[in-house]
């Protein structure tokens, strides 16, 4: 999500087919994940498996401002941005 608010597009991805658990895919932060971001991914690809590295190629961009969870409704990268930034300054002054 914070790739889709930064470039100011929306995605849509796809549903790995070794889903251990849709949380931890979804919140995980595993060590031994990255997501690569790219204009070429048939280069990517190839590198990837040119160097016998396992890869899921997780989805697109898209220009509808909304980010699509494969049979989730799509959240809106606008409502999500907002949330990244207001989050924490509420729950700092929840005491007060």
């Amino acid at each position: 999500s914070k790739m889709c608010i930064k470039g100011k597009k929306g995605a849509t991805l796809k549903k790995p087919k070794h889903l251990i658990s849709q949380f931890e895919y979804l919140f995980g932060e595993d060590q031994g994940r990255i997501i690569v971001a790219t204009k070429n991914p048939e280069k990517v690809i190839l590198s990837a498996k040119n160097n016998l590295v396992d890869f899921f190629v997780l989805g697109d961009t898209n220009k509808t401002g909304n980010l699509n969870l494969y049979n989730l409704a799509p959240i809106s990268i606008n409502d999500i941005s907002n949330y990244n930034e207001e989050t924490l300054p509420l729950l700092m002054n929840e005491d007060k």
